[in-house]
């Protein structure tokens, strides 16, 4: 394996261009044992071929954002081309970038994924996922200021069996948002074109035991509530975060995702309710019930 290589995901990372440490990504000797290999690299794109989306067990094209493609090939070690129009930087490679490719190369190997974030004790770890500005980074951000809680992703859930693997050790914010964090939330750097906050928070564990899925959504009554969705009610939760724009549905898995134990955390639009939501989070974690 390159001396280079990251471990983001569950795959050790090549041609990333980051130090072990920039952006929270930590070597791939410090991951877990006999990760699959991917190697990423940029071209900028001068042609203006048409290109479709596919997704086979040898090769995948994915189109991305600013008109731009990735194109991966699987082998011993897997290759994700990203071709550009203009040079990515260290950071937007890493995060968002990267994603679709980490995402495509756990499928062939077996893998689950799908959008969302994860939070960690250090042993297990819940799933976090809902729709766009459901306040899923937020409560990352908050749930990274806590001493007993880790950040082990912000963007991809990767999970083999109950097993579920770090990202990078990032969490990126609006930028209105900087202003409502708590004391000893973790510092920030302005990312992806200024528009967002990127914090690097405490490295938690490369991976953790996945005791279930909480979906976010908002309240309209003045009190949080945490309840558990039923096994025939899962699919219609989890489903808008299977990432079914970048991969076929039965490849990503989901259908296997409603297995895991599901709640649904309903919240008012309103900061002060941050603490009570991670306690929600503290709740699920210590559950006996949920440990292996």
């Amino acid at each position: 394996m390159d001396g280079d290589a990251m471990s983001v995901y569950g795959l050790a990372v090549t041609g990333l261009g980051c130090e072990v440490g920039a952006f929270g990504v930590r070597s791939a000797s410090d991951g877990p044992p006999g990760m699959p290999v991917l190697h990423v690299q940029q071209r900028l794109l001068t042609d203006h071929v048409p290109r479709f989306r596919s997704l086979n067990d040898h090769a995948a094209e994915v189109p991305l954002i600013e008109s731009s493609w990735l194109s991966i090939s699987r082998g011993p070690a897997a290759t994700a081309t990203f071709q550009t129009t203009r040079v990515l930087d260290r950071a937007e490679l890493l995060h968002p970038w990267l994603v679709p490719a980490a995402a495509t190369v756990n499928v062939w190997n077996g893998r689950k994924v799908f959008h969302g974030g994860i939070v960690s004790d250090g042993e297990c770890a819940v799933a976090i996922v809902g729709g766009k500005e459901a306040g899923k980074s937020s409560l990352l951000a908050w749930a990274s200021a806590q001493p007993d809680l880790f950040v082990m992703a912000d963007d991809l859930v990767v999970a083999d069996g109950r097993t579920i693997f770090a990202g990078p050790s990032t969490v990126d914010l609006r930028l209105t948002s900087l202003a409502h964090l708590p004391n000893g939330t973790p510092g920030s750097c302005l990312v992806r074109g200024d528009t967002r906050a990127r914090l690097v928070v405490p490295s938690g564990p490369p991976t953790a035991h996945l005791v279930g899925v909480v979906v976010l959504t908002w309240s309209t009554v003045p009190a949080l509530e945490l309840r558990p969705v039923q096994p025939a009610d899962r699919l219609g939760h989890l489903l808008p975060h299977a990432m079914i724009g970048a991969l076929p549905l039965g490849h990503a898995g989901v259908l296997d995702i409603v297995r895991y134990p599901t709640w649904q955390l309903s919240r008012p639009r309103d900061w002060v309710h941050m603490p009570e939501a991670l306690t929600s989070l503290r709740s699920i974690l210590s559950s006996a019930g949920a440990r292996p």
